[in-house]
């Protein structure tokens, strides 16, 4: 009987080598979107593309055949272990650069399963893991375990003590934790204004706060996405977020679809070239305060993307990582994301760090938004796309 695997996500100046490698990232992590939110139904739902990419790839050496083979068509992978670790480690840094971004990964196993003490090695030393062994058979006693070897490395859990749930250690042999936090303060603050909503009849249905702010923001019209780009930096110009709004007409899927035939540097380029262009005229954004608490299952995505064997359990083959035959059960993902006057906010965690929260409130109420868009989180230097979404929803409020 083959051993389970239960892989859960908590839910970012280069050579031409490194250019290549990270241009190879971003494709990966803008397909990863469009099929997260294809299969969502293209409603709103917020993501990490770099965290799981991060993740998946540090384990992707450990394949053998078709699995490897697999892996390495849709990450794009290099045969040669030390050119990818030395590249993997170049973005890396330049993701960490300064202190918005912050993560921790975390590996526990079963005491009675067999890694390659190699493997254990190659992911502390090359991919920064935290791992730790202990019984799993013992499920209260594994959760209080792994709560505690959270809050040694200060992650948050307050709160959290019997969220953590002890069904993680069932039929398992290996977990693996991921803790990642961003924090940005725009580089152009707006200013918050509370709107009214009408219906048909001129009678306002409730209130929705628009933020707007002032600036030379780079914008650009994309007649190839069908959509316009603009461009909202943040303090210290490291990371931005690209606000992609489609043109009249045009629906959020459509220019999903398009957003996978044109790079970011692409994107990015026109922005600073059509900059230029104008003479970087001020120019007024207006966008809702939003935020979003999104859990994805991304087995369906990643299985479309061409990863099957992984998560089968008579073709997995991760024999250059355990003796025993082991298999991906399920990829989950949970981000909470907050985007307000001044900042943005992101946590990415397992579904069960979080506490559940409320899905209705009396004071307000949800509709289809009739500006929909979508969001990138980008690291400038090496077009990372840290965090990507969209707004569909408009939530309306009745403050009086």
């Amino acid at each position: 009987m083959r051993s389970v695997v239960l892989i859960i996500i908590f839910l970012i100046a280069a050579s031409s080598g490194d250019s290549d490698f990270n241009s190879n990232v971003a494709k990966f992590s803008v397909e990863l979107l469009y099929r997260t939110m294809q299969d969502a139904g293209w409603q709103s739902r917020v993501m990490s593309p770099y965290t799981i990419w991060s993740l998946l790839t540090s384990m992707a050496y450990e394949n053998l055949g078709d699995t490897w083979e697999e892996v390495s068509n849709v990450f794009l992978l290099t045969k040669n272990r030390s050119e990818f670790v030395e590249a993997f480690t170049n973005l890396r840094q330049s993701v960490f650069r300064v202190n918005n971004m912050v993560s921790w990964n975390f590996l526990f196993y079963d005491e009675n399963f067999h890694i390659h003490s190699d493997s254990i090695s190659r992911l502390e030393n090359n991919f920064g893991f935290i791992t730790r062994r202990f019984n799993f058979k013992d499920q209260q006693g594994a959760t209080v375990f792994r709560l505690r070897i959270l809050e040694e490395h200060l992650i948050p859990t307050i709160g959290w003590h019997g969220v953590l749930s002890i069904q993680d250690f069932i039929n398992s042999t290996m977990i693996i934790n991921n803790f990642s936090q961003f924090y940005a303060e725009w580089s152009n603050p707006f200013t918050n204004k509370l709107t009214p909503v009408y219906n048909g009849h001129r009678n306002s249905t409730g209130y929705m706060t628009i933020m707007s702010a002032k600036g030379r923001f780079r914008i650009s019209n994309f007649e190839s996405l069908k959509a316009t780009v603009t461009e909202l930096p943040y303090k210290g110009r490291e990371y931005g977020m690209l606000l992609i709004r489609p043109h009249s007409g045009h629906e959020i899927q459509e220019v999903f679809n398009n957003l996978r035939n044109i790079s970011l540097n692409d994107i990015f380029a026109k922005l600073q070239n059509d900059g230029d262009e104008s003479g970087w005229n001020e120019v007024e954004v207006n966008l809702p305060s939003f935020s979003d608490e999104t859990r994805i299952n991304l087995n369906k995505p990643l299985f479309k993307m061409g990863l099957s064997s992984m998560f089968d359990e008579n073709s997995a083959d991760f024999n250059n990582f355990s003796e025993d035959d082991i298999y991906i059960s399920e990829i989950t993902h949970r981000t909470s994301f907050v985007v307000n006057f001044n900042r943005t906010y992101i946590i990415t965690t397992t579904p069960t760090l979080l506490p559940p929260s409320k899905s209705k409130r009396n004071d307000w109420t949800v509709v289809k938004s009739n500006d929909p868009f979508i969001y990138l989180i980008v690291v400038k230097s090496t077009v990372t796309l840290l965090f990507g979404g969209s707004y569909t929803d408009t939530i309306l409020y009745q403050p009086f």
